[in-house]
């Protein structure tokens, strides 16, 4: 039992894709539940087409969700209006995209990179040069600081890139494949800010990866397949002990390596063995 402050929280998350030319329905969320703790660092990972990006550009402010509720802090940012999305984006939550030339205007240093969010808000000039100053430390880059994109390596942009995210002092940041253009060796130092920015700013931080070496770490690690999350975890897993994850309606889902065993039963039993154990039973099919 997690007792730490619940900080987002979707519920029956609904995105639907429609191509009204071709009248196409795509549906991207499935009534995903999600919850994500005030501080921590949450990892979402799943197959291509998952649903990943959605999530996160819904939570990043860019999209609008077909249906459901999306809570950050005591907000519901699904009810936004356009306007109050746009200050969303602006003053609470911060973005590091895959791709760096996403992230920084390749015209500008570093340090007026990190003042542009800043500077949109009308911040005075000796706030914006302190607070530049606060996060070239942070991120270990203060001698880079009048270097444009093309003079820094891989991992220097995205420690950059995470600095412009922080700007505005946002209460969430969402990264998408934060270490996906990197190679191994700037991958790790790169977790490591990821960590030590967690612990020195307590910022709540949400990473869409297919990393293993992030998994590793033991974040607590959500798997979403077709819309939904299918289970919750820290780090690999035993074979014998496969997660399986129960949804605010008592939904069970299933992963999908053992979907097969339970599509369509309707003979399913659930045992319980003790107050922690429970079994689930699948019958064998008669064969007639």
């Amino acid at each position: 039992m997690n007792n730490a402050e619940t900080f987002v929280e979707c519920k029956d998350l609904i995105k639907i894709y429609a191509d009204e030319k071709n009248r196409v329905r795509v549906p991207a969320l499935r009534g995903l539940e999600m919850t994500i703790y005030k501080g921590e660092i949450s990892l979402v990972v799943g197959p291509s087409g998952s649903g990943k990006s959605t999530l996160l550009n819904i939570l990043a402010g860019n999209l609008k969700p077909s249906a459901g509720m999306v809570m950050v802090g005591d907000t519901d940012i699904a009810k936004f209006t356009r306007a109050e999305m746009v200050d969303y984006r602006r003053r609470r939550v911060g973005v590091v995209w895959q791709l760096p030339q996403m992230n920084l205007v390749w015209e500008l240093t570093a340090s007026q990179n990190i003042q542009v969010p800043m500077r949109i808000l009308g911040l005075p000039r000796e706030v914006r040069i302190a607070r530049t100053k606060e996060l070239l430390t942070e991120v270990e880059l203060l001698d880079r600081a009048h270097h444009k994109p093309t003079q820094l390596s891989g991992g220097e942009i995205q420690r950059i890139s995470l600095a412009v995210a922080l700007a505005n002092q946002p209460e969430l940041v969402v990264l998408d494949e934060p270490t996906g253009e990197l190679d191994s060796q700037t991958s790790e130092k790169i977790v490591n800010y990821f960590e030590k920015i967690n612990k020195d700013l307590g910022v709540t931080m949400i990473l869409a990866t297919h990393d293993r070496r992030l998994i590793a770490r033991g974040f607590r690690t959500m798997l979403l397949v077709d819309g939904r999350i299918t289970s919750v975890r820290r780090g690999f897993v035993s074979d014998d002990k496969i997660p399986v994850y129960v949804d605010a309606f008592g939904a069970l889902q299933i992963p999908v390596s053992l979907r097969k065993l339970f599509q369509s039963r309707e003979d399913i039993l659930l045992s319980r063995e003790s107050e922690e154990i429970f079994r689930l039973y699948v019958p064998k099919k008669k064969i007639d």
